[in-house]
């Protein structure tokens, strides 16, 4: 990375990244894929990274030729796509025929397992890629294919190792786009790219690059928080194998079913996962991730609603009888209701007004203990039955959990947006739940954390999402989650 009068100069992977990836590329030992033609074009799944850019160079790992042109040029294309999932589905922007010379760069036609890496000068194409637009590379039609990363179970690929350890928030790609076809792939696209960008200052550029501000939170935080224990409550989002079905840490959680990392590989550690990641920047311990992918906070399937697991999220050191050797949560998140929204789980409307007419809190006080009777008479969450709505799960939920640990910090988090067609289509509904979250949050003294208004849209969460409805982070969702909740218990 270079710097020079507020204009960046910089690559997609750092200098210590690609010197490393591309002398593991040259080992024939170690396998990486040819891109297929049919799945092309290619888009960089953490597509933001190149927002805002003018493109100077690529680096491109050669794994397959087929024949020059008359002048001995091979042909390869970069793409430039509007941002936006749905965008990916269209057609391309503007697309830029690269020539790539067979002689200057000693490539020699219709040869397989290539193994060279070539840098071609993109100066003369005049690339420009803007704030809202993404990159994308490699036509059916090229006569040089890239070499890719496949991302599989096996611990024995030394560059996929590498990928995981140092870099896991660029692994992910789109593929076919352009159709109705696009898809996503846990793999990594090595090429890499020189570009240059306008920066507001070299202080600015230098702080958010290091992390400067969450740095000096971090260290503020762990004077507080080193030692203590974190507990979680959540769906697929929060969930980790191993960890959220842990019955030697709570003997109720056996049957959760994770998502992480079985159908991520992208988040391939706890420490990837936004609460992992809380937990070893603050020094915290695990306490119970009582997570259940596919649960919602209505519930309705007995033991994956939210009214039934919040109160196991205390270790009871596989002794649920033995509350001598319980380890209580010293801080709570709440990260649930993605399932109601997608899922359709009934709101309340009388909630609804009370929240439209400005949350007073004493209509807030009627409404909830009509629900708490309610619930006494009807004689609460029984085997078999759906109950009350989605507003007064949570709402009886965050009193049964202060209740049963009553020491213990709240933080409820805000759903996130995504590209998933209920999401989409209900704007009003995805506000409706937010709004009771805020508003339950702040009525049982949680603090709240607002990811609905963080930097992940609509717009650009699939940059951040491993799936096509964008609902499920990957390893730089995760971290920007972490950096919110992390800055919410710095303000609280």
């Amino acid at each position: 990375m270079k710097l020079e009068n507020c204009i960046i100069r910089e690559n997609f992977f750092d200098r210590e990244v690609s010197e490393k990836l591309y002398s593991l590329f040259a080992d024939k030992n170690i396998p990486f894929v040819c891109a297929k033609s049919e799945n092309a074009p290619l888009v960089i799944g953490n597509a933001v990274r190149a927002s805002g850019t003018h493109l100077l160079s690529m680096t491109l790992p050669v794994a397959r030729t087929l024949e020059t042109d008359e002048n001995g040029d091979f042909t390869f294309t970069i793409f430039v796509y509007a941002l936006g999932l749905s965008e990916l589905k269209g057609a391309y922007k503007r697309a830029y025929e690269v020539k790539i010379n067979a002689q200057k760069h000693g490539l020699s036609q219709n040869e397989n397992d290539v193994r060279r890496v070539v840098k071609v000068d993109l100066t003369p194409y005049e690339i420009s890629i803007a704030e809202d637009e993404s990159l994308g590379l490699f036509a059916p039609s090229d006569t040089v294919c890239p070499a890719i990363l496949k991302s599989v179970n096996d611990t024995s690929n030394e560059a996929l190792n590498f990928i995981r350890e140092v870099c896991p928030n660029l692994t992910g790609l789109y593929l076919k786009a352009g159709g109705e076809e696009l898809a996503f792939a846990h793999d990594t696209v090595i090429t890499d790219f020189e570009w240059e960008r306008e920066c507001e200052s070299e202080e600015k550029y230098l702080s958010k690059k290091n992390r400067t501000e969450y740095k000096a939170m971090v260290k503020a935080l762990r004077e507080k928080y080193e030692g203590k224990y974190l507990s979680v409550l959540g769906d697929s989002i929060s969930s980790y194998c191993n960890i959220c079905n842990d019955t030697s840490a709570n003997v109720t959680i056996g049957e959760n079913s994770p998502f992480y990392p079985t159908w991520s590989h992208n988040v391939c550690r706890p420490s990837l996962t936004y609460w992992g990641k809380v937990i070893e920047d603050l020094g915290m311990k695990t306490c119970i991730v009582n997570s259940w992918s596919g649960s919602s906070a209505y519930g309705r399937d007995f033991g994956k609603n939210m009214l039934i697991r919040c109160q196991d999220l205390h270790r009871d050191g596989g002794t649920p009888d033995d509350a001598s050797d319980d380890i209580l949560p010293d801080v709570i998140l709440v990260y649930m209701s993605a399932n109601d929204m997608n899922g359709g789980s009934p709101l309340d409307e009388s909630f609804a007004k009370i929240i439209a007419n400005g949350s007073k809190r004493e209509e807030i006080d009627a409404w909830f203990s009509e629900t708490v009777e309610r619930r006494e008479r009807e004689g609460g969450a029984e085997k078999g039955k759906t109950f009350l709505s989605y507003d007064a799960v949570y709402a009886l939920s965050m009193m049964d959990m202060k209740k049963k640990y009553p020491d213990a910090e709240f933080y409820c988090l805000t759903l996130q947006e995504t590209n998933h067609p209920n999401t989409l289509k209900r704007p009003e509904r995805f506000d409706n739940m937010n709004k009771t979250i805020r508003t339950l949050a702040e009525y049982f003294g949680a603090t709240v954390v607002d990811l609905a208004n963080d930097e992940i849209t609509w717009q650009n969460c699939h940059a951040y999402a491993g799936d096509m409805h964008s609902l499920h982070p990957t390893a730089a969702g995760h971290e920007i989650m972490a950096e919110n909740i992390v800055r919410a218990m710095y303000n609280k």
